[in-house]
C-alpha cells in the first residue's frame, strides 16, 4: 500500500467518524420524535374510542384534544363534518 493510499484511507475513515457522529444523533432524535407522535395519536384514538358519556364522562372533555392531535399528525385533512361528529358524539 502506498503512503497516499494510506492517507486517503485515513481521511475517509476520519470523515466517516465525523459524519457518523453528526448524522446518527440527528436520525436518533428524528426517530424518537416520531415515536412520541405515534404514541400521542394512539392515545388520542383510545380517548375517542372510550370516551362514552355514561361509562367514562371524565374523558369526554379530552375529545377536543384528541381530535386536535389527530388533525396535527394526519397526512389527510379531516373533513369538517367528521370533526364535528367526533367532537359532539358520545356513544
Amino acid at each position: 500500500m502506498k503512503i497516499t493510499d494510506a492517507i486517503l484511507v485515513a481521511v475517509i475513515g476520519f470523515a466517516g467518524v465525523i459524519v457518523g457522529g453528526v448524522v446518527n444523533p440527528s436520525v436518533d432524535a428524528f426517530l424518537r420524535a416520531h415515536l412520541v407522535n405515534d404514541k400521542m395519536v394512539e392515545l388520542a384514538v383510545d380517548i375517542l374510542k372510550s370516551s362514552d358519556c355514561k361509562t367514562a364522562p371524565n374523558l369526554v372533555a379530552a375529545r377536543p384534544w384528541a381530535v386536535s392531535v389527530i388533525e396535527k399528525f394526519s397526512p389527510v385533512p379531516m373533513d369538517a363534518d367528521v370533526k364535528s361528529a367526533l367532537l359532539n358524539s358520545c356513544h
